[in-house]
């Protein structure tokens, strides 16, 4: 028997093989089809896809025979990596000096024929083979070798993907750390803002209230408009501090809870706003959802409706039902409408349309950002219609709980 030759590129084959991320992995079904079509293509009774390892050759696929690995010294693929060809076929094991006192060839299971087709990585590195097998001497058409051919390429792109899938999944948690590093620090640099920013506002308070006459008309106004300011910073502030905090939201343990009893809730927090009329229609039966998240969104997208409400009297009104596969919720008001040219971006962070609210404030721009994070970061969709001086609607949907 003639043990395989190492390749004349090994370690980079081996750095290639590793980067692949497939030795050792569990069977997955696109690999199995694969080679249940070329043992029906070829009429043999085994096919493997086989990954020639330092010391090993390691089994991804395999049908007609169960093994998991064997050395690499005795290994038909060894050789077929080796050689300048596209592909490795012997007809008869018995009449090859290579094969004809190899193991496998003497004892089970028995080979006399093998075509191995050689799967290749980046810079055509090989890194195995897809092969048939049989216990008897026999040869390929063209036909059946061309169909194995093309059975190894797309082995190949299954290969191309998990690299791609890998790539892709080490980038997400590089970008979620560092999403959580940049919220911690968010959520830090904004508590540590808003200590001394209140006492700014308790200074500017007692400059105005209290020491009028001592400081001048002029230091008065200018007093006061350093007081706007401070106000609008901590209004910043606290969107950064609820903005930074939706991730604790979204952590929070999911309850049983009736929609309108939920709508309820929220509305009572707005008792104190008299013209403000609620209507509430729901038919949901008790649901379970991330009850803190859903508040959250509520009380976010009715504050902007009664903030931004333009009539004597601003109508909020509330909807949750079931569609298909999810749950469905409205909020609408019958306030200005948002202009188009800013609809495209009221979901982006700090987005603010250049107009006061209906107490003479500025938003701070997180609030539809917040909202729209915590709805899809649960699986949902939020978006909304809006026409001029009739109102806007916000829907979002929340998946159904399987038990619902």
């Amino acid at each position: 028997m003639k043990a395989p030759a190492l390749h004349i590129a090994e370690a980079e084959r081996l750095l290639e093989l590793i980067n692949c991320n497939i030795l050792d992995t569990p069977p997955e079904i696109e690999f199995d089809q694969i080679t249940k079509l070329a043992s029906q293509i070829c009429n043999t009774p085994i096919s493997l896809i086989s990954f020639v390892d330092s010391n090993r050759q390691w089994f991804k696929s395999t049908h007609g025979i169960e093994v998991e690995e064997l050395e690499r010294n005795s290994s038909f693929c060894g050789h077929a990596i080796v050689s300048e060809a596209p592909y490795l076929i012997v007809e008869n094991t018995h009449k090859d000096l290579r094969f004809s006192d190899n193991p496998l060839v003497l004892g089970p299971p028995n080979v006399v024929f093998y075509a191995g087709i050689v799967l290749k990585g980046e810079d055509s590195l090989p890194l195995g083979t897809l092969c048939v097998v049989d216990t008897r001497e026999r040869e390929l058409d063209d036909s059946q070798l061309d169909s194995l051919m093309i059975l190894g390429k797309q082995v190949e792109r299954l290969i191309e993907l998990r690299k791609a899938k890998v790539k892709m999944e080490l980038y997400s948690n590089e970008l979620q750390e560092k999403n959580q590093e940049l919220e911690k620090f968010a959520g830090v640099a904004a508590h540590d803002i808003k200590s001394p920013l209140n006492k700014i506002l308790g200074l500017t308070h007692l400059l105005t209230d209290y020491h009028r006459q001592d400081i001048g008309e002029d230091a008065v106004n200018m007093v006061f408009l350093l007081k706007q300011c401070s106000l609008e910073l901590r209004d910043l502030v606290n969107g950064i501090l609820a903005h930074s905090r939706s991730s604790e939201v979204l952590a929070t343990e999911q309850e049983h809870i009736v929609a309108s009893e939920l709508f309820y809730e929220v509305i009572n927090l707005f008792e104190a706003k008299p013209d403000v009329k609620f209507t509430i229609e729901s038919n949901l039966a008790e649901i379970k959802t991330n009850r803190v998240a859903l508040l959250q969104i509520l009380i976010n997208l009715i504050t902007n409706g009664i903030k931004y409400g333009d009539k004597d009297q601003t109508i909020i009104q509330l909807e949750a039902k079931e569609i298909t596969g999810a749950l469905e919720f409205t909020v609408a008001d019958n306030g200005p409408g948002i202009p188009i040219e800013f609809q495209k971006e009221i979901f982006h962070p700090f987005f603010k349309i250049n107009r006061l609210d209906r107490y003479g404030e500025k938003g701070n721009g997180l609030g539809l950002a917040t909202v729209k994070r915590l709805v899809e970061h649960q699986g949902g969709k939020v978006y909304f219609t809006s026409e001029p001086n009739k109102g806007t609607e916000f829907k979002f949907t929340l998946p159904r709980p399987l038990e619902y």
